[in-house]
């Protein structure tokens, strides 16, 4: 059987898939919890990620928001 170019997954599904392989299970539970939240809630939980000594790149890890937008909805003394 022959496989045609409409059946071979799309690359971005092979790089999610990839990405996925990688991600830790903490990170994906973090992301969910965070997810769970209201914008208000995400916004105080990023301050205060940052101001108990995260990095920008860690919090962005942990939560997948960008860091430009982390950047944008904290304040950073």
């Amino acid at each position: 059987m022959s496989t045609t170019s409409s059946d071979a997954p799309s690359m971005g599904d092979f790089l999610k898939k990839i990405g996925d392989a990688f991600e830790s299970d903490q990170n994906r539970f973090n992301r969910a919890m965070f997810e769970a939240h209201s914008a208000r809630d995400q916004e105080q939980i990023l301050q205060n990620g940052k101001n108990n000594g995260l990095t920008v790149k860690t919090l962005s890890k942990m939560t997948g928001v960008p860091a430009s937008t982390i950047y944008s909805k904290i304040h950073i003394d």
